[in-house]
């Protein structure tokens, strides 16, 4: 895809034989046929890198490609191509950024920098939903930072979704007791929760 998709689509906006095709690759995808779905994917996200739906399909094979087991503790080492410099910034071109990142993905699909890299062009891109997905998976990654529980944070109270971030956070400070950025996140969101509950 050349041109630059200017907000998020749901696979039912799309050719119904799409869907079709994707119900198929889901159901192969439970049938354990990891590599057929992860083909298919694949070059779905190339032409439709804004349809969240290929996206979420695609990792969920790649995890479970790569950590058949459910161990991710293996997940906080770079993958090589992550190492090799690979993913540079090109902000004049997100979608070359998008194309970088899933190429370490595919290799690593917790690779901490992929994730962050796909979570803030997409935003920038406004693609939300995508970039709340791609912080979600950096956080399985065991070797996430505060920080990154933050900008995770701030972008669903931007998306006006306090009680999911006050959830998040009470999460993640069982993991960094007492850390002040999260704690002043979740506070944020306390009181935009209170503010919504008095509109209601």
């Amino acid at each position: 895809m050349s041109e630059l998709p200017s907000a998020e689509k749901k696979i039912e906006q799309l050719d119904p034989r799409i869907s079709a095709q994707f119900d198929k690759a889901s159901t192969q995808r439970d049938k354990g046929n990891l590599d057929y779905t992860i083909s298919l994917c694949g070059e779905w996200i190339k032409k439709y890198p804004h349809v969240l739906e290929f996206r979420k399909l695609l990792r969920d094979c790649q995890i479970k490609q790569c950590y058949p087991k459910g161990d991710y503790s293996s997940a906080g080492k770079p993958s090589l191509k992550s190492l090799m410099g690979q993913l540079s910034y090109p902000r004049k071109d997100p979608l070359k950024t998008i194309s970088r990142c899933e190429k370490v993905l595919s290799e690593n699909p917790l690779d901490l920098k992929a994730n962050e890299f796909l979570a803030r062009t997409t935003e920038q891109l406004g693609w939300k939903q995508t970039a709340i997905f791609a912080w979600q998976t950096l956080l399985t990654n065991p070797k996430r930072k505060p920080e990154h529980v933050v900008a995770l944070a701030e972008l669903m109270i931007s998306e006006q979704s306090p009680e999911m971030v006050g959830k998040l956070c009470e999460t993640f400070l069982k993991i960094f007791p007492g850390n002040s950025s999260i704690t002043e996140v979740r506070n944020r969101a306390s009181i935009q929760k209170s503010l919504q509950e008095v509109d209601s």
